[in-house]
């Protein structure tokens, strides 16, 4: 219902599409305005410092300019942060231990009975609304990073108990597709260093892929009540006819769909992303199926906060690679 709220209030793209299905990649290529071929990100290891190292990423653009620029939890990959991004030092917050299965390894999923507030981000959504109130009076640029929906998939039990396990549907086309080289699926390497999950070669039984995607929704709906609080601190802030709010992922996930479980692929489901954006004054309650990807954002965001395009010396002597859809948005 809160990400429902957002969308009613804004615009949201059903054709928006990462450059890469990978957190670090990803990452690097919209927040710099310039796609994995020129960051040479297509890893999780590399720093995107490492590569190109004076380009100008989208806060630190902001910074330049004057706005108070402050991340959050999960912006660029874990530990992959960037500290000249940010007018003040990146914050991060962190949940619950992952309970272990009998083989010694994490579980994948489960519903962990403490309080709520102690979740990652519970946590991540509390460091926000404070950053909100505490900027009321100057122009921000504020980057939240939920850790959820991603493994391993926790959340307190309530939001299980939202859903009946027996009803949510399966994947309709758990097969791979005939015909496609093997070098397009992925081996579930990322799940597999979970408890409980079979070995390469072996299908899941449905019991399993029941377990895994009752917990990825309410690891999803954790996250929309984490949604619900940050933009509600904006409303109470009188800041929400003034702030253009952004909400994106950084790539898709495979929830049986082609036999993959995880990302990583160049399917559609792998690499088609939410992106949801509300501005004042522009469109509302709207859909476009306008294909946008997420290196599109930089000069996106830039537009539609009033401020002018930086071209390529103002961002580092690299041009920006993504094109600007702050028409369709307004």
């Amino acid at each position: 219902p809160g990400i429902d709220a957002l969308a009613r209030d804004g615009i949201t793209f059903t054709q928006a599409y990462t450059q890469m299905s990978m957190c670090s990649p990803s990452r690097s290529s919209y927040l710099t305005g310039v796609r994995p071929d020129t960051t040479r990100i297509v890893n999780n290891k590399v720093h995107f410092r490492e590569t190109i190292p004076g380009v100008v990423t989208l806060p630190e653009y902001f910074k330049r300019i004057g706005y108070h620029t402050e991340g959050i939890c999960k912006v660029y990959h874990s530990g992959k942060d960037d500290a000249q991004s940010w007018s003040v030092p990146h914050k991060v917050a962190y949940g619950p231990t992952v309970p272990i299965g009998q083989d010694g390894k994490p579980l994948p999923f489960a519903a962990v009975n403490v309080d709520e507030s102690k979740f990652g981000d519970h946590r991540c959504a509390t460091l926000a609304i404070k950053a909100i109130e505490q900027s009321a009076d100057r122009p921000f640029f504020i980057a939240v990073g939920f850790w959820k929906p991603h493994l391993p998939f926790l959340a307190p039990p309530a939001y299980f108990q939202m859903y009946d396990k027996n009803s949510i549907p399966m994947a309709p086309n758990p097969f791979r597709a005939a015909g496609a080289p093997s070098i397009a699926f992925e081996n579930w390497g990322e799940l597999r260093q979970y408890s409980g999950i079979p070995p390469a070669g072996q299908y899941f039984s449905e019991a399993l892929r029941r377990d895994l995607k009752h917990a990825y929704y309410a690891s999803t709906s954790f996250v929309d009540a984490q949604v619900r609080r940050v933009l509600a601190a904006l409303e109470s802030a009188g800041l929400s006819q003034k702030t253009v709010v952004v909400l994106l992922g950084d790539h898709g996930f495979h929830l049986g769909e082609q036999n993959d479980w995880g990302k990583h692929t160049n399917f559609e489901v792998g690499a088609r992303v939410p992106v949801i954006i509300r501005a004042p004054g522009k469109s509302a309650d709207q859909h476009s199926d306008a294909l946008i990807e997420l290196v599109d954002l930089y000069p996106t965001i830039v537009e539609l906060a009033g401020l002018a395009v930086p071209d390529a010396q103002q961002h580092g002597g690299l041009p920006l690679e993504g094109d600007s859809f702050a028409g369709i948005v307004n």
